[in-house]
C-alpha cells in the first residue's frame, strides 16, 4: 500500500525532526525524549545518509557543552566544545545550529545522548513497524498503527504519514488534471487546423 511507502515515512521524518534523536540515562535504561526535548538541534553539513552521535550538557540558560562525538562508528578524540544557544558551532562533525526549545531548568546538567540518523535506515525501520489494512472488510476505512516506544512520537508519525500521502495526492491529481487538459488543448488545436484545410479545399 502507498502509506507503507519509504517516500512518504522520509518526508514524514524531515516534518518531524525525526533524524535527530534524544535520550537520557534512566534508572533501568536510556529513555527517549520526544515532546519535551529542551533543544532544537540542526546537524548542518550531515547529509541525510551520514550517522552520527554525540552528548550535549545544558550548562545554563544560554550555554551547552557538547562532547563525545562519534560519527560513521568512528570515535573522535576531541575536547568539549562550549557552545551558545541560538548560534551556530563548528565541531568535529560540521557545524551544529541549537535553539533552545522549551526554558527553564529542565534537563540541566543532565547528559543527553544526541543521535543524527540515517534518514533511509530510519524511515525503513519505522515501516517495518508501520501496519495497515482495512478496519472491517466490507468497508473502505483504512486501519494505520505503528509500533514505537513513544506513542505520542507514534501519534505524531501516524499524522504525519496522512499529511503526506493527502498532499502526494492532491499534486499528483492536479499533474493529471494540467496534462489533459494540456492535451485536449493540443487536440482542439490540431482539430481547428484539420478543420480549416478542409474548408479551404
Amino acid at each position: 500500500t502507498a502509506l507503507k511507502s519509504v517516500e512518504i515515512m522520509k518526508e514524514a521524518i524531515r516534518r518531524l525532526g525525526l533524524e535527530i534523536e534524544f535520550k537520557c540515562e534512566g534508572r533501568f535504561y536510556d529513555g527517549i525524549i520526544y515532546k519535551d526535548r529542551p533543544l532544537n538541534i540542526k546537524t548542518i553539513d550531515l547529509s541525510e545518509r551520514e550517522t552520527a552521535t554525540f552528548t550535549a550538557v545544558i550548562t545554563s540558560d544560554s550555554t551547552v557543552t557538547l562532547k563525545e562525538f562519534v560519527w560513521g562508528g568512528e570515535s573522535l578524540n576531541s575536547e568539549p566544545l562550549q557552545a551558545t544557544i541560538g548560534d551556530t558551532i563548528q565541531t568535529p562533525i560540521g557545524r551544529i545550529a541549537i535553539e533552545r526549545r522549551i526554558p527553564g531548568d529542565y534537563f540541566k546538567g543532565q547528559d543527553l545522548y544526541i543521535t543524527k540518523h540515517n534518514v533511509d535506515m530510519l524511515a525503513n525501520s519505522l515501516c517495518a513497524n508501520l501496519s495497515v489494512g482495512l478496519a472491517k472488510e466490507e468497508t473502505s476505512v483504512i486501519s494505520l498503527s505503528i509500533k514505537d516506544v513513544s506513542t505520542i512520537r507514534a501519534s505524531h508519525i501516524l499524522t504525519a504519514i496522512l499529511e503526506v500521502y493527502n498532499h502526494k495526492w492532491v499534486e499528483e491529481n492536479n499533474y493529471a488534471t494540467i496534462k489533459t487538459a494540456d492535451f485536449i488543448g493540443k487536440r482542439a488545436q490540431d482539430i481547428k487546423y484539420e478543420l480549416e484545410a478542409i474548408d479551404k479545399d
